[in-house]
């Protein structure tokens, strides 16, 4: 069901590669929140906070994203500054560019993404596999991550990091109200889901 008045509804969009969906589940044990997996448009315009999870295939979900005009509903809340967090794919398409010169992922070299953030991820080998920890500097100082990094695509042209990893490497791409990071398990730690709740 939806959420009622007094509740926070996070819609998070269910795309047909969907992967990695233990990221947003710890946002369902706080309370007050009410955690739902959609593919209606209008949902997604209406939910307090949209999260874009992970995906086998990005440049396929792009397109299934596009066919269902999730594409214009991200879009719009964009317009009225309204919250939407990707996580690994999610992240990479809410950039500008989705490249693939090598075939690693699909079988085109490059593609136009969502555009509502100012990065491209490019593919390449070998894959990052990583533990990750650091502050998730878009949501303030308190909100401290540990995570992990699975992924062939790299992220670059991020003007503005989302997070300040312990190495002192800026991680993620943010702008206004809309947060991207290649980081898994972001809501792991109460403190960061706690900093987004807030937000």
């Amino acid at each position: 069901p939806r959420a009622g008045l007094d509740e926070l509804e996070i819609a998070v969009v269910d795309t047909p590669c969907l992967a990695n969906f233990e990221d947003v589940l710890p946002l369902a044990s706080e309370p007050g929140v009410r955690l739902r997996l959609t593919a209606a448009a209008r949902e997604l315009l209406e939910a307090d906070l949209v999260v874009l999870p992970g995906s086998k295939s990005s440049v396929y979900d792009l397109s299934a994203l596009r066919a269902l005009g999730i594409d214009r509903a991200l879009a719009a809340r964009a317009a009225r500054d309204l919250p939407i967090v990707g996580i690994c794919g999610g992240a990479q398409l809410l950039g500008q560019r989705i490249e693939d010169p090598a075939g690693i992922e699909s079988d085109e070299p490059s593609v136009h993404a969502l555009g509502l953030l100012p990065h491209s991820t490019r593919y390449a080998n070998p894959k990052v596999t990583e533990r990750r920890s650091g502050v998730f500097s878009a949501l303030g100082p308190a909100a401290r991550v540990e995570g992990f990094e699975l992924h062939h695509g790299r992220m670059f042209d991020a003007q503005h990091p989302a997070l300040q990893l312990d190495d002192g490497t800026p991680e993620g791409s943010t702008r206004g109200s809309i947060i991207a990071s290649m980081l898994h398990r972001l809501f792991d730690q109460p403190s960061a889901r706690s900093a987004l709740l807030d937000w």
